[in-house]
């Protein structure tokens, strides 16, 4: 049909048709125009023509309706409904909340497209009918509010909702209008993202919903995951791979109903992003408290004895900015003398794997990227006239392999201490 500018058209469903013992049905409207152009109401009456409710339709879906008061009491009853709009099955819950907000009462349903779902709140508390948690509404409780919610689409719902209150005295009801809850605002985490070369890790979408200014999980509903440099970081269904040394920008693009004024939750696309690194083990630093060294004192080992020192320290691993790799990484190491700078005589260390500068043989550092050292002498030039002395020094070089890379310290021995890199 074509309708002029201000014109109004009357529909009788008993012309289409509808058989006479259909108690409800779903009527979608199609029209091609700016938003607003068509105002369309839906009206019953009785048999007797005296009685009647009217409303309006519905344009918009939504994920999450607000609703205002519903009311019921010795002259009033509300009729809450919501409908399947999308071209798929969803589940839907309404909710009624009561005392304040405090308590709730909730009941769910599978709805095909184009099914409904009811809550007589009159029939729901005058017959104690639980809900799906097997609770019941006190018999006093008069009024609350209520929400309606799409349970498996989150991003861009299928539901459109419905209320009546009813004035059983004087015959006439009222519409009460909920209001969509939209989003606003994306970001996708951690931000910062990190990971050690050969590593992956999750991503988080999140979403601000306006209603209850909370971040909402919108990871299911995001798509085409994407970093600026696959090279660096493969981003591939929410999880990112670290593949080399290097940072991008990460993101992903979902399709959300966003929160504007005076409309009812436009679908838009939004793209959250965060800043990913892939982490190259580069250097290590002693973890603050953990370095201690023993006193001088007489020793043995194997077929030497005399005096020495132990330090013990714990290294945490950095990446190539200096940035902590929380990580577990394999690693071992090597430790070679320097030619001609052996004045102790070394012959032998303890290194991560058996036998000596061997590896890899299953070492991994801990989950935040941390593992502990232990360097020892013992001599016997560091033993003379029956008494610990320090008479010698021994330059040696080790080398550490964690996760493929290399990490070169200096080692300087000598009988009362042990030297990393001059400290």
């Amino acid at each position: 049909m074509v309708l002029a500018a201000g014109a109004t058209r009357l529909l009788n469903l008993a012309d289409a048709a509808v058989p006479p013992d259909a108690y409800w049905a779903t009527i979608l409207l199609k029209y091609e125009g700016r938003r607003g152009d068509l105002a369309p109401v839906a009206a019953s009456f009785d048999e007797s023509g005296r009685y009647g409710l009217q409303t309006p339709f519905s344009e918009g879906i939504s994920h999450l309706w607000k609703g205002s008061m519903w009311h019921v009491d010795g002259s009033h009853n509300s009729l809450i409904t919501a409908g399947n709009g999308g071209s798929n099955a969803t589940h839907a819950a309404v909710t009624l909340f009561y005392n304040r907000g405090k308590s709730s009462y909730t009941i769910e349903k599978q709805l095909e497209p184009g099914e409904q779902i009811w809550a007589d709140v009159g029939d729901i508390i005058r017959n104690q009918i639980p809900d799906k948690n097997g609770k019941t509404i006190p018999r006093e409780v008069t009024m609350g509010s209520y929400e309606l919610r799409d349970l498996d689409h989150i991003g861009v719902g299928y539901l459109y909702e419905g209320k009546l209150v009813i004035d059983k005295t004087w015959g006439h009801g009222y519409y009460g209008c909920a209001g969509c809850c939209g989003y606003e605002g994306q970001q996708m985490l951690p931000n910062p993202f990190s990971g050690g070369v050969g590593t992956q890790g999750n991503n988080t979408a999140e979403s601000e919903d306006m209603c209850s200014n909370s971040w909402v999980d919108v990871t299911a509903e995001t798509y085409d995951w994407a970093t600026t440099n696959s090279d660096i970081v493969n981003l591939a269904n929410a999880v990112s791979h670290f593949m080399s040394g290097g940072t991008v920008t990460g993101s992903g693009q979902v399709q959300l109903q966003r929160q504007l004024a005076r409309e009812e939750c436009p679908v838009e696309g939004f793209e959250p992003q965060n800043t990913q690194t892939a982490q190259v083990p580069t250097s290590l630093s002693i973890v603050s408290g953990t370095d201690s060294t023993s006193p001088e004192a007489k020793c043995s080992a194997g077929s030497v004895s005399g005096c020495g020192v132990t330090r013990t320290l714990v290294y945490q691993v950095l990446d190539q900015s200096g940035v902590p790799i929380n990580s577990s990484m394999s690693f071992y190491d090597t430790i070679t003398n320097v030619s001609g700078k052996n004045g102790c005589n070394l012959t032998g260390y303890t290194t991560t794997c058996s036998p000596q500068n061997s590896g890899p043989c299953g070492k991994s550092t801990g989950a935040t990227g941390q593992f502990q050292d232990s360097l020892s002498i013992c001599d016997s030039l560091c033993y003379s006239g029956s008494k610990c002395t320090t008479g010698c020094s021994t330059a040696a070089t080790q080398t550490w392999y964690i996760n493929g890379s290399q990490i070169t310290m200096s080692l300087s021995y000598q009988c009362n201490k042990v030297l990393v890199n001059g400290n």
